[in-house]
Order: C-alpha cells, then structure tokens, then sequence
C-alpha cells in the first residue's frame, strides 16, 4: 500500500499505471428474490439498519454456530456492510498491498460466484485502508476506491460497465463510504478530512458514470481568508434520504485544521453539521451546525438517521445524529430547526469546550469518544482475512493541545 503525506512527489511508474482488475467467475447467482434482502447500506433509505427478521431471537442467539466462512485472503480491517440482494451478498475488503476485492457470494452457502481484484493507483489516506460497501441497483454493483475511482461491475459476472474519476487523489481525498443509490443516481461523499482539503457531496449517473451534481460543504464566506479551500467538512459517511421531501441528508467531519481555529476564524459551515440537499439538484436545503467553531474535532461521524417525532399531538418527520460532542440532535427534516437535544450519553467535564493550549487541557468527550463510527463493535481482520468482533473499548478522556 502506497502512504504518502499530503503534496508528495515519490508516485512511481507502477503505481500511476495500475494494472486493470482481474475478475474471475465461479458460479450462477440463484435465481428468485428473498424478502429477507439487505438492499441498501441502512437497509432502508431511513438508515434504521433495522431487520424484521424473527428467526433469530435473544433466547437463541448463543446456539448460533458457523455454516459458513468466506476467506478472503486480505488481513485488514474490514468495515464492509454487506449488501444481499436476491440470495446473493456482496461485500468489499480493505485495500492491501494496493489491492482491494468485490465479491459476489451465495448468501447461504457461502459459496463464490465473482470476485474482482482492483488494482489501485495513486492514493493517500489519513485514517486507514478501508471500504465500507457497495451499492446494487441498476443490475450494477457500484464501488468507491482509495484512489477516487466510482466503479460499476456487472452484477451477475462482475465485468466492468463503467470507471469515473471522482476527483484527483494527488491532494489526499480518498473514498470510503459505500454509495447510496436512487432514482437513477449513484451518490458520493469524500474522505480525507486529516489533509487540507474541501468535503464535498456528488451525484453521477447510474447508466454511464456522469456527474449530474456536486456540492461543496465549505462556505466561503463563514471562513477566514482563503481557508474554505482546505477547510475539511468531509462527507464520509452514506447519506439517508426522504423520498417524499425528496431531501438527502448527511452529516459533515470537522473543520481543518481541526484543532487550530486561527486561521479559519468565523462559523465555518457546513462543517460539523446534518445537512440536507435537493437530491435531484444538490441544491442546499437547510443545515443544522452541531458544534460552533470546532477547535476540538468533535465532528459528526454517524449516519443520519430518520423517523418520526410525537409532540403535542403532532407527528414531526425528523432527523437525528449522534456526534462525537456526546448529544444526539434531533431536528425538523422538513427546516432543520432543533426539536432536542439528548441527555448526554458519555461523561462531559466542565471544560470541554475550553480553548486548547500549548500545555494541553484534559477534557471528557474527547476527540476519540462520543459518538464514533466504530463505536459497539471492532471488525478486526484475522490471519485469513475472514471477520471477527470484540467489544469496544471503554471511553477515556483526551488531552486535547
């Protein structure tokens, strides 16, 4: 794997030149759909992640044994949400060796059907070689790289139908999040948020690869000087979307640099915020700015999730995020406006938001508690690259300089 600081200039022939994906095919995909299909990163476009299925309940979840393991030969740390779709799962690894592999495998079985080998070229990363899944629609299976490519395989044999160049990967973006997918449209974020860099939302067309729309989540005129242009507010997590308000809402990383707010002085929006965009347009909507400015990279860094709120006799369509502040905040999907906030769910001291110094100041959260990505479960990859979880740490506070 290929690691370079921001602006580094030892890119080699082999890497500029990867070589084009191997692909081999082993099986049929089964025929007939399963209403028991996980089609979407949330499953549903509300993010719940939420299964109705009864079959396996808390009475009988420790007799549970193994019937199937599919190795994958790459010993990393797999993020990977597998999407299944018609009794057949597909899945991604991380990236070793400058490689990373699709797979299309028998949900029960376990059996393989496809696997692709991606070649990467020039990328640099700042928070570890992973790839958080695909999205299938369209008869495509689409994919984001480390190198910023957006790919679409042939769901049934896994040829490639089309390769977009997202943005330049020279600078430090890179791509992570697994894609969302609707009415014709594959959409991204960027990652990338530790290197000088501006976040940004992009819609390209599920046919054949075009941008139809891209959104820049730093605001110029809440910035000082020229710092929006590096000024962060990744998008690395998959968005929810309203269909019938036809919003897509995201939340956004936290201002760069992340602890040095003197050479970006204002709000600096729309980082640390739930956004939501047109989802046909891009077009801006409405935000919600969670903490204001952040010099303590408390950024937002779960998936939106969406639902109903009942207060005085009405029901509100809302949206939620869990930061890595401690609070989750609920607002009016339709406006943004704030209903609540929660409780706080981790231990705050008095001066967590004190300004850092030079000698450090201890704080509870600190920028690794909260709310993370990763928070409940640590997917570790083993010898064989197979998947294995263990509990999480307990939270600590950080000293923050």
């Amino acid at each position: 794997m290929h690691m370079a600081g921001p602006g580094s200039s030892s890119n080699t022939e082999e890497i500029a030149r990867a070589a084009p994906p191997t692909r081999n095919v082993y099986a049929q995909l089964p025929a007939g759909a399963d209403d028991s299909d996980w089609l979407l990163h949330g499953r549903t476009y509300d993010n719940q992640r939420y299964s109705p299925l009864r079959q396996i309940t808390a009475e009988n979840v420790s007799s549970l044994t193994p019937v199937a393991l599919v190795q994958t030969g790459m010993t990393a740390s797999f993020e990977t949400t597998p999407i299944v779709v018609s009794g057949v799962m597909y899945l991604t690894t991380p990236v070793v060796d400058r490689k990373m592999k699709i797979l299309a495998v028998n949900a029960v079985t376990g059996e393989r059907l496809w696997e692709v080998t991606y070649n990467l070229g020039v990328f640099q990363i700042c928070c570890g070689p992973v790839n958080r899944g695909v999205a299938v629609g369209y008869g495509k299976v689409h994919v984001v790289t480390l190198d910023d490519h957006l790919l679409a395989l042939d769901a049934a044999d896994g040829h490639t139908v089309w390769d977009t160049s997202i943005v330049s990967a020279q600078s430090g973006y890179s791509e992570t999040l697994a894609p969302q997918i609707f009415d014709g449209m594959v959409i991204v974020g960027s990652s990338g948020g530790e290197w000088a860099l501006r976040g940004f939302v992009a819609a390209y067309d599920a046919t054949n690869g075009q941008q139809r729309w891209r959104w820049n989540s730093t605001d110029p005129k809440t910035y000082g000087g020229k710092s929006w242009e590096g000024g962060g507010a990744m998008v690395w997590t998959t968005p929810a979307i309203d269909p019938k308000l036809g919003l897509l809402i995201f939340c956004t990383g936290n201002p760069n640099p992340d602890l040095d707010g003197t050479v970006r002085e204002g709000d600096n929006l729309y980082s640390d915020s739930i956004v939501a965009l047109d989802v046909h347009s891009g077009e801006l909507k409405w935000y919600y700015q969670e903490v204001k400015p952040d010099v303590w990279d408390y950024d937002a860094v779960s998936n939106v999730v969406l639902f109903d709120v009942h207060q005085n006799g009405a029901v509100i369509p809302a949206a939620a995020e869990a930061g890595k502040v401690g609070w989750v905040f609920i607002v009016d999907r339709r406006t943004g406006q704030l209903i609540r906030k929660s409780d706080p769910y981790v231990m705050m001291s008095k001066n967590m938001f004190s300004t850092p110094t030079r000698e450090g100041v201890d704080m509870l959260p600190g920028a690794n508690d909260g709310a993370e990505w990763s928070r409940g479960l640590i997917r570790l990859g083993s010898a064989s690259g197979a998947i294995t979880s263990v509990p999480a740490s307990t939270l600590r506070p950080s000293r923050i300089r």
